[in-house]
């Protein structure tokens, strides 16, 4: 995968509609460089990615969109291809995190009702139940009243 080119930066994101895919209607892309976004760098909290999906978060709010399915890594699928993912990794519970923390501030900050279904997509890797399990108690010590 080559470097991303103008026009588009990472943390960019384009809408396309559907009419064949079943449930879903429109999909957002959020555009990411797989050069340098790679599961053993961090994602910076101040980083075009995370504000990235923010506004993506705050588009879809906008419109009316009740379900979101969010990859929870944020990672693209050559660095997922190529990643030592395990349950137990730092890199993996950090990058969660932060797109848990994301999340959770646009929905403090919007309180909106709207957004009714966030659905977080865990990469299909040789250990995935455990990962899933270690990912399920992220979400649930991100989101107590949630789950209580």
């Amino acid at each position: 995968q080559a470097a991303l080119t103008e026009p588009y930066t990472e943390g960019d994101f384009f809408v396309t509609k559907h009419s064949n895919l079943g449930e879903v209607h429109v999909v957002f892309h959020l555009v990411t460089d797989p050069t340098t976004n790679t599961l053993d760098r961090p994602l910076a909290a101040d980083g075009a990615l995370l504000a990235g999906l923010d506004n993506l978060l705050r588009t879809a709010a906008d419109y009316d969109v009740s379900t979101l399915a969010v990859p929870l890594l944020l990672l693209p699928d050559a660095a997922i291809e190529t990643s030592q993912i395990t349950p137990d990794s730092v890199p993996v519970t950090r990058r969660a995190e932060a797109t848990l923390d994301v999340l959770k501030q646009f929905l403090m900050a919007t309180l909106t009702e709207d957004l009714k279904t966030i659905q977080f997509v865990v990469p299909r890797v040789s250990n995935s139940d455990q990962l899933l399990k270690k990912m399920k108690t992220l979400v649930v010590t991100n989101f107590p009243t949630v789950f209580s």
